[in-house]
């Protein structure tokens, strides 16, 4: 073998084991610390501006409800306060990009002196803002969508704390990638920690959309009750209200009994679109519902016999309705027995005249003892 040929065959030797894996690791770590330089940048910059206009569009909204006098049970301060809890957390996020990331310039050139009047700004704005929303009053266990109205808060206080301890466990692993060096984590694993921040993120912003939806979906659904909760409001001495009754298949949503002994029991729906009926269900826009609410309200029925039996000793004949609030439904529909109603004619259907057991009005405050636990005032 040639000198030559052995010095060509050693150079490449060298390049495939030593100096291009280590010419790669070198390439890809200084790529991987200027994106975490970019995104620190932007967390400084655009998430502080971003905070600011936040806060600051609430203020407005806030000062606009205010003179208008809304109701504090209204969505729109729901929406105020989440938009002012958003630009509170965009201007935390990028004070804590300005400490972890002190020495990487700010893309948008801002001096720290001018982010720290944007944070200042957020901070006081955001404050002030939470104090101009009026507190929302707590609704008594006898109002109609308490129990839902309850869940909504719930999954909105869970979602947050979700998601403040997914961004601080994100924050962190970018404070591992930005110290990467002096922490002696080499390429394979700034790739690890890359992929699970990119899969975190990913993770967090699947839980944000779907607690999103769940909170929704409950607002809507005590609005819901609470539209119901007025129209039974209108009907008068002759009628007898019980909302939020629990029972093993669902809370009842509104039980009703009038002066003639007829018992109406309501299973309140928000969904929009068309119902139809198909066989033994209905449909909502065509398609099976997630939940039946026939099948709901006939396992509601056969529970509230039972247990009206053991109160006053006989069983009642049970009327079941499900109202829709915003739906289009068909007249007079009917399916297994369980009427399916808009909310518009549900006042008409309760006024019918019809046979009843007596009794049970004069019953009416045993058995809201017995289903509620306690008198109502």
């Amino acid at each position: 073998m040639s000198d030559l040929l052995w010095v060509e065959m050693a150079w490449y030797t060298y390049w495939d084991e030593v100096f291009r894996p280590k010419f790669w690791q070198e390439e890809i770590m200084v790529s991987l610390k200027e994106l975490l330089a970019d995104i620190l940048g932007l967390l400084r910059g655009i998430l502080s501006i971003l905070g600011v206009l936040s806060v600051g569009m609430a203020l407005l909204g806030a000062l606009i409800y205010r003179l208008a006098g809304l109701d504090p049970r209204k969505r729109q301060w729901g929406n105020i306060r989440e938009m002012t809890l958003l630009g509170l957390l965009a201007g935390v996020l990028g004070l804590i990009g300005q400490v972890l990331g002190a020495s990487v310039k700010d893309l948008l050139g801002l001096p720290l002196e001018v982010l720290l009047i944007l944070w200042g700004l957020t901070a006081i704005i955001g404050l002030f803002v939470l104090m101009l929303i009026p507190p929302r009053p707590a609704p008594a266990p006898t109002e109609a969508g308490a129990s839902t109205r309850a869940m909504a808060e719930r999954r909105m206080k869970n979602l947050i704390k979700v998601l403040l301890v997914g961004f601080a466990i994100l924050l962190v692993l970018l404070s591992f990638l930005v110290k990467s060096q002096a922490l002696g984590i080499g390429g394979i694993g700034m790739f690890v920690l890359l992929l699970i921040i990119r899969m975190g993120a990913e993770f967090l912003d699947k839980i944000a959309r779907r607690g999103e939806r769940a909170v929704r979906r409950a607002e809507k659904g005590a609005y819901a009750e609470e539209q119901v909760g007025r129209v039974l409001e209108r009907l008068g001495e002759d009628f007898f209200v019980i909302h939020d009754i629990e029972s093993p298949y669902g809370n009842i949503d509104h039980l009703v009994i009038t002066r003639e002994g007829r018992i109406f029991l309501l299973e309140t729906k928000s969904h929009r679109g068309k119902v139809t009926a198909a066989g033994d269900s209905i449909l909502l826009n065509g398609h099976p519902m997630e939940k039946d609410p026939i099948e709901q309200v006939l396992r509601n029925v056969f529970w509230l016999k039972g247990r009206l039996r053991e109160v006053v000793g006989r069983e009642p004949w049970v009327e079941g309705i499900v109202v829709f609030s915003r739906a289009l439904v068909p007249k007079d529909l009917i399916v297994r027995g369980v009427r399916v109603q808009n909310l518009r004619y549900l006042e008409p259907i309760l006024r019918a005249k019809g046979q009843g057991d007596s009794y049970l009005w004069e019953s009416r405050e045993l058995i809201w003892q017995a289903l509620k636990a306690k008198p109502p005032k």
